[in-house]
């Protein structure tokens, strides 16, 4: 009997470690720091640990060792993210949910403006009654050797369509989530310039801005450089006609969002374009990534244009923290209640007697 009794107790035990809350299972994340210009171990470099959630909150910082090594010790399961501050730029990981090593790769700088070459360019084209939304994104790629970060007063310039109203700008490296920027308004009409590091590989560059709304819309977007590509993207639900010399060619139709590219544009082509119609594309962007969030278990990307890092404030810590903590107590409480169920209820032993 008093074997059956541990041995509940044990079960009881096993299950209840296996019930904790996530949020209570310790884990553990370590990685290197390695810089990529000269494929060493990067020391001295600040690093971060983010946890994913609606937003990015960071939860604990470091120093690289040595040998580049880093080492956090959590308390929760949940997505996260390292970020390290190698020469004032920051690079970050991928979104990660797992306890492999972690490599995060840095660059030395240099001091080039405008030396990053432009790829291409997409427009996401979305309508209700009162204006047009267009979310471009200029797609560049540094390609130095070895590969070294561009720093400037100027490492991109771009202008917007005359009639054009900017809402937000955001830098996506390669791999990396959207980070705000402020871009600085040149002389000229629409005319813009951000100074955000170019890392080596493909960044974006995206631009939110709209225009007024008409029967019949125009858009003319301004190319400084000419680009391999030009795409222009919209729901099905709405109207597309080429207005300049080159062609545009329908790609195909994809979750309800029509795709229209022109390919080999020069800058003065006089590339143009109109739209007619309503439709929602975020709508539409947003029942594919329900989709695809329903058969993997990461969850999707904050929007673009949203600051990178925002931290809790106090108080929801705090209300976090209580959360967890009287989670855990009445955890503990019940265990202990059945234990001492158990032993109450266990028969008395008896005394042998000879």
């Amino acid at each position: 009997m008093m074997r059956m009794a541990r041995f509940t107790v044990a079960v009881l035990v096993a299950t209840f470690v296996l019930l904790m809350p996530r949020q209570l299972v310790a884990s553990r994340v370590q990685g290197r720091v390695v810089n990529r210009t000269f494929n060493q171990p990067s020391p001295g470099d600040e690093v971060r640990l983010f946890e994913y959630g609606i937003t990015l909150r960071e939860e604990a910082r470091t120093v690289s060792d040595s040998q580049g090594s880093f080492q956090f010790e959590r308390s929760k399961a949940t997505p996260f993210m390292v970020s390290v501050v190698h020469q004032n730029v920051v690079y970050h990981s991928s979104l990660l949910a797992g306890s492999e090593p972690v490599d995060v790769a840095v660059y030395d700088s240099v001091q080039l403006s405008n030396s990053a070459h432009e790829d291409g360019e997409a427009l996401f084209v979305e309508a209700d009654t009162q204006s047009v939304k267009v979310t471009q994104f200029f797609v560049l790629s540094n390609l130095s050797e070895p590969p070294r970060t561009f720093l400037g007063a100027s490492t991109f310039d771009f202008v917007l369509p005359n009639n054009a109203v900017l809402d937000s700008v955001a830098t996506q490296p390669g791999g990396s989530l959207p980070s705000a920027t402020r871009p600085l308004r040149l002389t000229g009409n629409n005319h813009f310039e951000i100074s955000d590091p170019i890392r080596p590989g493909i960044t974006k560059i995206v631009a939110t801005y709209h225009v007024p709304r008409s029967n019949k819309t125009v858009i003319t977007p301004k190319l400084l450089r000419p680009v391999g590509f030009f795409k222009v993207m919209l729901p099905a639900s709405m109207q597309f006609i080429s207005g300049s010399a080159y062609l545009f060619v329908r790609e195909g139709e994809e979750s309800g969002i029509v795709t229209q590219m022109a390919r080999n544009v020069r800058p003065g082509s006089g590339l143009s374009f109109s739209i007619s119609g309503v439709g929602d594309i975020r709508a539409l962007s947003a029942a594919a990534m329900e989709r695809a969030r329903r058969t993997l278990p990461v969850p999707p990307a904050p929007a673009i244009g949203s600051t990178l890092v925002q931290v809790q404030s106090p108080a929801q810590e705090h209300k976090l923290g209580a959360n967890v903590a009287k989670t855990f107590t009445l955890a503990i409480v019940l265990l202990l209640i059945l234990m001492v169920v158990l032993l109450w209820r266990r028969p008395p032993r008896l005394n042998k007697t000879s």
